[in-house]
């Protein structure tokens, strides 16, 4: 079915009109709950019944065969990894005013990309990535990406070719790890790694630079700056090198993909839907005006 549709969502969305919001299924050997409609995913997001992560063959081989970072680790790991990620983020700027700025830079410089290639077609599925990512990583490394970045645009692909490869069940991988030893190509096995691999050697690259360029006795720049301070100045064996590296992986997919999806697919709305496309240019044009870009202090206490 996912090879007739060709991604996963698409899957879910059929068997939840021919079935309902609520299909249980078996995938492989797990047993499996896919929720579809507003109620449904509501009840799912705010139960702590619900907070689980799935463990498997995948989701280890993209943390070194352990369970590692924040979005697939669970219990007291989880609790203090994600405490220590986010107290620093907030530290250097996440949902502060200072962030808003970056977003503002951003969305400037976007515009003016817009500009500049309007005699052009713009794929708008990947047309925020970049911008996106950047507002992240800045507080995550200390450094923007040029939306033109041709070698962040190709990692950027590769991200986006592993979300259509492989759902959160982990494919047939995750099932069946051993196929990667007889048919490492028709399971995904080799895509997979080719993935990791340039992920993790792109992420080496940049806490190489920070480990040459940082200086442990000063205030850190960013949170690999933080994350690597903590680890020379504590015995906690929770902060290491892999989860550093796991840490950084979750981050850069969380913060290139979600977001910039839910753009992309606002924007596939409006254009179907030109009536609701109208009612967003009135009230941005009754809010904000056309001579500012919005501000959260736009939104409604």
């Amino acid at each position: 079915m996912h090879k007739k549709v060709g991604y996963h969502h698409l899957v879910w969305t059929y068997l939840s009109k021919k079935y309902g919001d609520v299909v249980g299924m078996k995938l492989g050997r797990n047993l499996v709950v896919a929720a579809s409609g507003p109620q449904a995913i509501k009840e799912v997001l705010t139960r702590e019944d619900f907070d689980g992560r799935p463990d498997g063959f995948f989701f280890r081989l993209r943390t070194f065969g352990k369970r590692l970072g924040i979005v697939f680790s669970e219990g007291q790991f989880w609790k203090k990894q994600r405490k220590f990620s986010i107290q620093h983020l907030r530290s250097f700027g996440f949902g502060k005013k200072e962030m808003e700025q970056m977003i503002q830079d951003e969305t400037r410089s976007l515009l003016d990309i817009f500009e500049n290639t309007c005699d052009k077609p713009i794929y708008m599925h990947s047309a925020f990535d970049v911008s996106v990512l950047n507002g992240l990583w800045a507080m995550m490394a200390g450094e923007r990406f040029e939306i033109e970045d041709e070698r962040l645009k190709k990692l950027l692909q590769i991200v986006n070719d592993a979300f259509r490869l492989v759902d959160m069940s982990g494919g047939l991988i995750n099932q069946m790890p051993y196929l990667r030893h007889i048919a490492p190509n028709a399971c995904g096995y080799n895509k997979i790694m080719d993935v990791l691999t340039r992920m993790w050697q792109f992420l080496e690259e940049t806490i190489n630079d920070h480990r040459k360029s940082m200086c442990y006795m000063q205030q850190p720049r960013d949170l690999i700056d933080a994350f690597l301070q903590k680890m020379e100045y504590t015995n906690d064996t929770s902060f290491t090198d892999d989860q550093l590296m796991s840490l950084c992986l979750d981050l850069f997919m969380a913060g290139s993909e979600t977001t910039s999806n839910s753009l992309g697919f606002s924007m596939l709305l409006m254009v179907l839907h030109p009536d609701v496309q109208g009612k967003v240019q009135d009230e941005l044009d009754r809010e904000v005006g056309r001579n500012r870009l919005p501000s959260l202090s736009d939104k409604p206490m």
